[in-house]
Formats: C-alpha cells, structure tokens, sequence
C-alpha cells in the first residue's frame, strides 16, 4: 500500500512532517511518497492511500 502526503512549505506549516513521522515508525511495509500539496489548505495535511479502486483521502491529520 503506498501512502502519499505533501511535503510542500504549506502542508509542513500544518504539521505534514509530524505525520510523516509518525507514519515511519508504524509497523509494515507502507512507503511513503512526499508530493506537492493540492491546494487545499483546509484539508492538508492530506494522506492519500492508494487502493485498487484509486486514491483515498484522509484529512486534516
């Protein structure tokens, strides 16, 4: 399952890096892909978890 989270100046000003980190310690093989932000400044930051069906978005964390 990759996971896809912003790594932009306004997704970091949010708490983006706090999530990334917390992300690399859980358990299991789930890389973690930082992309640009989708300009949504109310919902960042946004992880995105790609599934069969396409990406799924989870925010604001």
């Amino acid at each position: 399952m990759n996971l896809y989270l912003p790594s932009d100046s306004l997704a970091r000003a949010v708490g983006a890096d706090a999530v990334a980190s917390a992300l690399a310690n859980q358990p299991g093989d789930n890389p973690l892909q930082r992309t640009s932000s989708r300009g949504l400044y109310w919902l960042e930051p946004l992880l995105e978890v790609d599934t069969a069906q396409g990406r799924i978005g989870f925010g604001p964390l």
